[in-house]
Order: C-alpha cells, then sequence, then structure tokens
C-alpha cells in the first residue's frame, strides 16, 4: 500500500485511513510504516517520452494508447498477484511505480521490440538522453 504524500497537503487522514484499511484486510498484529522522498520514481521526462512512444507505436499498429500501453506492460512488466479471502487477483504491474532504472530498461525493451516490426520511434533530444541515462 503506498501513497505520494506532498508537503503542502493534509496527511494525517490519508494515514490513518491507510493504517485501518491494512489493519481490515491483514490478520496481522504489525506492520511498518515508511516514508521516503520520491527521487526514485520515473522521471517525468521518461513518463513523457514513453506517452509520445506509445501514442507512435499505437497508431502504426491501429491500437488506442491505452490499448497500446496494455500490450507492452503485459509483454514486458507482467503482472502482480494478490491473494483474498475469496480468491487471487491478477492485475498488469503499473509502469508508474518503476523506478528510474526499471522504467529505462523498459523503455529500451519496447524499443527493440518495435524495432523488429520496422516501427522507428522518435527521439526527441530534450527526452530520450536524459530518459536513458546519457550524460551530454
Amino acid at each position: 500500500m503506498k501513497r505520494i504524500l506532498e508537503r503542502s497537503k493534509p496527511k494525517q487522514q490519508i494515514i490513518e485511513a491507510m493504517v485501518k484499511a491494512f489493519f481490515s484486510e491483514h490478520n496481522v498484529e504489525q506492520a511498518i510504516i515508511e516514508i521516503r522522498d520520491d527521487k526514485d520514481s520515473r522521471s517525468v521526462k521518461q513518463n513523457r517520452l514513453y506517452w509520445e512512444w506509445i501514442s507512435v507505436i499505437g497508431n502504426e499498429l491501429g491500437y488506442t494508447k491505452d490499448e497500446t500501453h496494455a500490450v507492452m506492460r503485459d509483454k514486458f512488466l507482467g503482472y502482480t498477484e494478490t491473494t483474498t479471502k475469496f480468491n487471487v487477483i491478477k492485475e498488469l504491474r503499473s509502469t508508474t511505480k518503476l523506478k528510474v532504472g526499471e522504467m529505462k530498461d523498459y523503455l529500451e525493451q519496447i524499443d527493440m521490440f518495435v524495432a523488429e516490426w520496422g516501427i522507428i520511434l522518435p527521439r526527441p533530444e530534450d527526452l530520450y538522453l536524459e530518459s536513458m541515462g546519457i550524460k551530454r
């Protein structure tokens, strides 16, 4: 269970609701709360490049952005499983939870995969170099 907290926004209700939800869903006596900075999350430039690429791929293949996004996540990120009292729920992994290095790897996999189909993805310099960790 994760939430992004912002310095300028109220936090007490959010934290209390998360704790209450966690203990109602899990039969445990203890839990760990960790607060850390958000530096490791995928970068804004990676996100912009990703959605630009998703749009290009979708246009080439005749898919919507959402369909293309789902296809790429299925192919390269796989699924998470959550076990409930009633069954196991499988969900596509989200790109929003990828760290900068994981997002770079994901972008590289997509680039190589669609190149096999002859799709050349744009590389706007302001987005591509930083997204791929290339220092000028």
